[in-house]
């Protein structure tokens, strides 16, 4: 080719001609797929013809939807949307689609989260495989089973409406996108898992599960376009392990959710149970990966549709005040008849005729899925209509084109009307009824969202009144996937007298201990309360989650004295300055120290020691991520092991008389707290500790998290008039990637917006921190006073004290905490070490490694 082109190519040079092929080949292929393909013929836009890039600008701009309701009104049944798909709503579609067994695309491969290992139904796009992962997991979804889990669905209602009444007698205004959210995820909670989450208990988005949940949604519509890309980053199981994943929020929450789940024998007959059965049954084909799985796919879909419906019922209602007055009234009446419940039940809500219009109307007018559902023709190939489709062509249908159909719904198919329910055509029209997909693939939680809509809405149109602040105002959302509203500020007002809703307490039977971050902050906001010149070391503090917390710590105390140990000096000058305006009496200095040699924890220990008669409080966060095997120090330990375990070991040794000294003088405040990766332990290498010969990067996490662990309990043991924790801070974008190689460092940068997206933020992380290190909650084993403050800052009303130690026992000292405040730790393990007194054996080996480094030092001198 080159001597053909003769000098020409030679002058035009080799990567000049390697653009102009490549740019020869893209032309070629969209040249092909738009005037040689099979559906050529089929009008859409144009980049659609050739491309992908249509579609996804249309999922990322948030209402693909009303775009192609549009183009089906222009072009007719066929819509080209892709150069490979064709969205249709001719009347034949859900019959020749959906309810034929046709393979779905790879789109939905994407849905199988965190990564490809953890199959469901939804991400299964062989027919035959995704009905058998079906049967394992049906008994659960079963209204038989659901409808076990009514009273404690009532008490989510109930616990609602306490809300509610909160709101009313303070006038203030209420984002039902946010409540209505709170109680589906509470909701799910209770049917999966026999306990609820607490979102409405602690009336927060327990951390950023909502938010974090939409962006996922957004990440998985785009993603399913570039699964190779998807599997090679973000969907690899390795990303798992640095916590990036976009769902690892979500699968961590229910991971956890699931083992409490498996231990509790008091349990109801929830889905969990259900699933359990199956895996006992048949454990080759589910296993606890399927469980997994199927737990998260039940919380990630679950509750975004549900409040979707929810509150597409009363927008809509309250837009047709004829509609709501009836139903209103039919509601009314059946209660005064006595047919009611105090919340009414599923089977009384069932019996109120133009009620289950309106929820009709409610699943038509609004569907909460808002992309197609689309399926790959089969060789023998697909007839609709007149046309015949060939085999390879992607057939989709949108549940928004089809509900807004003239020919399936009539020629008011655009207008919200309850009443064409209740006339002779609603038979006709419910075979084209698709919110909850059709066929093989329907959606299996639909029982139990048609039950919570029936409930919710029923018990909410008796007894409030509900109305927008600002009734002009239209709501908002982004259907990337789902069509989730928001934006609409509603006022409540209770009707009438009804029994009297107990307080928020009195449903709490199951003793929630996540902490919401409002009761964070009213905590920190109490440290004062401590009184003046309290002392503080923040070790890995000049970033990320030390700094956050040093800085929480410095806003909320008396004239504190702190100390920030790292390597910047250019960070820790910006934080004190920073510290500065936020408490201008407060004091902050800067130990430039790299503790992963253990000479220089002695030597900021002695610094401290000097100017210091005693120590508050210790935070640790010190940490890398750099990605190389065994970094030996010329201590002879490696410098990860010595930033995740020993350096913090060395400074609670070094400092433990400081701490002494603290609990003997007011405000007997004495406090420790390692931050680090509790609730991950795993077994420990006995005949190599330390990792010398052994070391793996997952290895070194696995024994420096446990280590640190069941050493809290050994320092408690020792000093009991001082608290010891151990916790983990969630997902969190901290200045820790800059010890990434080059290469990981271009690509974190990259990701960046992303990851931020699915992560709890360092300010947050900071504060609940702050939370663990200082609160009440986490009391000493044996304060040295009666004085309520020897146990840390009194606990704001609503929280359950004390939290349950690292050894089960509540009040123990020691305490493993998860990222929101509640208990955490591999308790079966650690029950295992405690029987063969494993916490005394790290104990002496980590002595001993002082010791050893001590005489290494020493000779260097």
């Amino acid at each position: 080719m080159v001597q053909i082109l003769g000098p020409f190519a030679l002058e035009l040079g080799v990567g000049t001609y390697a653009v102009f092929l490549f740019a020869a080949y893209v032309v070629s292929v969209a040249v092909r797929r738009r005037y040689f393909s099979a559906i050529s013929d089929v009008p859409g836009p144009f980049l659609a013809s050739f491309s992908t890039l249509w579609e996804i600008w249309e999922v990322i701009a948030g209402h693909i939807e009303v775009t192609v309701i549009a183009l089906h009104e222009k072009h007719g049944h066929f819509v080209r949307i892709s150069h490979e798909e064709v969205s249709v709503s001719h009347p034949d579609a859900i019959r020749a689609i959906l309810l034929t067994p046709l393979a779905k695309i790879d789109w939905y491969k994407v849905m199988a989260l965190p990564d490809h290992r953890f199959q469901t139904p939804m991400s299964e796009v062989n027919p035959k495989r995704r009905v058998e992962r079906a049967k394992n997991v049906a008994a659960g979804y079963t209204l038989s089973s659901i409808i076990k889990s009514e009273p404690q669905i009532n008490d989510a209602i109930e616990l609602l409406e306490k809300r509610l009444d909160e709101f009313a007698e303070a006038g203030q205004p209420v984002d039902f996108d946010r409540w209505f959210n709170y109680l589906a995820f509470d909701v799910i909670g209770e049917v999966t898992f026999s306990r609820a989450f607490g979102f409405l208990e602690t009336a927060s988005d327990i951390g950023g599960s909502i938010a974090n949940s939409r962006a996922l949604t957004l990440y998985v519509a785009i993603a399913g376009f570039f699964l190779t890309l998807h599997d090679a980053t973000l969907g690899n199981p390795w990303m798992g392990k640095l916590g990036l994943t976009p769902s690892q929020h979500i699968f961590d929450t229910v991971s956890r959710a699931v083992a409490s789940r498996k231990k509790n024998t008091e349990a109801r007959t929830d889905m969990m149970e259900h699933w359990m059965q199956a895996q006992a049954a048949h454990p080759e084909r589910f296993g606890e990966t399927e469980i997994q799985a199927v737990a998260s796919a039940t919380v990630g879909a679950g509750a975004d549709t549900v409040s979707a419906t929810l509150q597409a019922f009363w927008y809509y209602l309250l837009r047709s005040p004829e509609d709501l007055a009836r139903v209103r009234a039919e509601i009314d009446k059946a209660s005064e008849e006595g047919k009611l419940s105090r919340v009414v039940s599923y089977a009384e809500a069932r019996e109120l005729p133009f009620l289950q219009a309106c929820i009709k109307e409610t699943f038509r007018f609004h569907p909460a899925v808002a992309h197609g559902l689309a399926r790959i023709v089969p060789e023998e190939g697909v007839t609709i209509g007149d046309r015949v489709f060939s085999q390879g062509t992607h057939l989709s249908v949108n549940p928004w084109v089809i509900h807004r159909s003239t020919e399936m719904f009539g020629a008011d198919a655009n207008t919200f009307n309850p009443q064409r329910w209740l006339e002779p055509r609603a038979k006709d029209m419910e075979k084209y009824m698709v919110q909850f997909g059709a066929g093989y693939n329907s959606c299996p939680g639909q029982n139990l969202a048609r039950m919570e809509v029936s409930k919710v809405t029923a018990t909410l149109v008796r007894d409030f009144d509900i109305r927008q602040v600002d009734p002009k105002h239209e709501w908002s959302f982004k259907s990337h996937f789902t069509a989730v509203p928001y934006d609409w500020p509603c006022r409540v007002t209770r009707r009438k007298a009804q029994p009297a809703v107990q307080s928020a307490k009195q449903f709490t039977s199951r003793k929630h201990k996540m902490v919401g971050l409002d009761l964070v902050h009213a905590s920190n906001a109490q440290l004062r309360e401590l009184g003046p010149g309290l002392v503080a070391l923040f070790v890995g503090a000049t970033s990320g989650i030390g700094e956050h917390t040093a800085k929480a710590f410095v806003k909320n105390a008396l004239s504190p004295r702190v100390y920030i140990v790292g390597r910047s000096e250019s960070a820790a000058e910006r934080i004190i300055n920073e510290c500065k305006e936020l408490n201008k009496d407060g004091k902050v200095e800067f130990l430039k120290a790299d503790v992963s040699e253990l000479a220089e924890v002695d030597r900021v220990c002695a610094e401290i020691t000097k100017k210091e008669p005693h120590i508050n409080l210790i935070v640790q966060s010190q940490g890398n991520m750099n990605l190389r095997g065994r970094d030996e120090s010329h201590e002879g330990i490696d410098r990860k092991f010595t930033l995740n375990y020993y350096s913090r070991m060395r400074f609670i040794s070094n400092l433990l008389p400081l701490l002494q000294t603290a609990a003997t003088k007011p405000p007997h405040f004495s406090r420790t707290l390692s931050i680090l990766s509790a609730g991950s332990e795993g077994k420990l290498d006995f005949e190599d500790l330390e990792l010398k010969n052994t070391f793996t990067r997952p290895k070194c996490a696995t024994h420096t998290t446990t280590m640190n662990s069941l050493m809290t309990e050994e320092f408690s043991k020792r000093q009991p008039a001082t608290t010891f924790s151990h916790s983990y801070p969630s997902a969190v974008n901290t200045g820790l990637m800059r010890e990434l190689p080059v290469w990981a460092r271009a690509a974190a940068k990259v990701l960046s917006p992303l990851i931020a997206v699915f992560s709890v933020s360092q300010e947050e992380t900071g504060a609940r921190q702050l939370f663990i290190a200082t609160s009440g909650v986490y009391p000493p084993a044996k304060p040295l006073t009666n004085d309520t403050l020897a146990t840390g800052v009194p606990a704001p009303k609503g929280l359950h004290t004390p939290m349950l130690g690292a050894n089960t026992v509540a009040g123990s000292g020691a305490y493993l905490v998860n990222w929101n405040g509640e208990a955490t730790g591999k308790q079966k393990l650690l029950n295992e070490y405690r029987a063969e007194n494993v916490g005394a054996t790290v104990w002496e080996h980590t002595m001993g490694i002082f010791e050893r480094v001590a005489k290494i030092n020493q000779a260097r001198q």
